[in-house]
């Protein structure tokens, strides 16, 4: 059956399995399991991490009984949510993928994408290069100062949020504003 999948999906690989002659080879296989579940590709949060993020802005974690190595991209062929305190997502029977195979498959579900953000840790705004499988950030990368514009909405909606505080905002300048607001309304 998986050679079949691979055959109408039209993945090259070993000219036996082509021919029906004997089982796919290691990439055709891993390629038919994307074509079949393009829709669970995951991404390790790091090398060695067994937390991932799928497509669907979902996290899982590979299951302890998965034998994958530290391979970055992932097509998980059982997703299994444990109910306890909190959803577990465990992701089993993963296979390593290439993100070029992503690209030959589906070249409609890339996007570039150039985003800027408030990172607390160094107190200010840095701007983003994306690439994201559908959802799924492949990759990220700091792209140089951010625009004017896109930097000042991003500090004004952390402040608004409450999420950074500025030196010398206090309760007199919450009040401030409080009365400004009133005053145009």
């Amino acid at each position: 059956n998986l050679t079949r999948l691979a055959q109408r999906a039209g993945l090259t690989g070993d000219p036996q399995a082509e021919s029906g002659e004997g089982p796919p080879d290691e990439d055709t296989f891993a390629r038919a399991l994307l074509v079949a579940f393009p829709d669970q590709v995951a991404r390790r949060l790091g090398r060695g991490n067994r937390v991932c993020e799928l497509v669907g802005k979902r996290r899982g974690r590979i299951d302890d009984a998965s034998m994958i190595g530290n391979d970055p991209l992932l097509v998980v062929s059982r997703i299994t949510e444990v109910e306890g305190k909190e959803v577990q997502v465990l992701l089993g029977i993963n296979t390593a993928i290439e993100e070029e195979w992503l690209a030959e498959e589906f070249p409609e579900a890339f996007r570039e994408s150039r985003s800027c953000s408030w990172e607390s840790a160094a107190r200010r705004v840095v701007a983003r290069q994306e690439r994201r499988y559908h959802d799924l950030v492949i990759e990220s990368r700091q792209a140089g100062e951010p625009d004017e514009e896109q930097a000042a909405a991003v500090l004004a909606r952390e402040i608004v949020a409450g999420s950074m505080k500025m030196k010398k905002w206090d309760h007199s300048v919450d009040q401030w504003i409080a009365r400004i607001s009133f005053l145009r309304q």
